[in-house]
């Protein structure tokens, strides 16, 4: 069994597309984050793309901006990609069966996060 969780910082807002299938249009939104941790005092983050399906991808494309924090779950694997420099790389994809929403409303702003930080994404980073 492939599942995992992941917690993390949008580092860009929700990217929505159309998918073309045998059913019909889909709709996919793909999310990439900022997964953040601390080990020995050392900060670390690794960077993943999260991508959701159907009513929870118009529901993630709504409601979700750069900077929010979601929870994620499901299937995981690594996709090469070529960096600017020529190197070539792994990034971790997520086919997510579920995104739970985990930043807060401001009373100021609907929209803007409490206690959220901004996320510096790399020049390498593929998303």
């Amino acid at each position: 069994m492939n599942k995992a969780i992941f917690i993390g910082n949008l580092t860009r807002d929700p990217q929505l597309r159309s998918v073309n299938t045998s059913n019909g249009a889909v709709s996919v939104c793909d999310l990439p984050i900022a997964i953040n941790e601390r080990r020995g005092g050392q900060a670390k983050t690794t960077y993943a793309q999260v991508t959701v399906w159907r009513a929870q991808a118009e529901n993630c494309a709504r409601y979700l901006s750069k900077g929010k924090k979601i929870a994620a779950w499901g299937a995981v694997n690594a996709v090469p990609y070529q960096g600017r420099d020529g190197n070539w790389r792994a990034q971790l994809a997520m086919q997510a069966e579920e995104v739970k929403f985990l930043s807060g409303k401001s009373e100021a702003d609907d929209d803007a996060s409490e206690g959220m930080t901004q996320v510096e994404t790399p020049e390498d980073c593929p998303f």
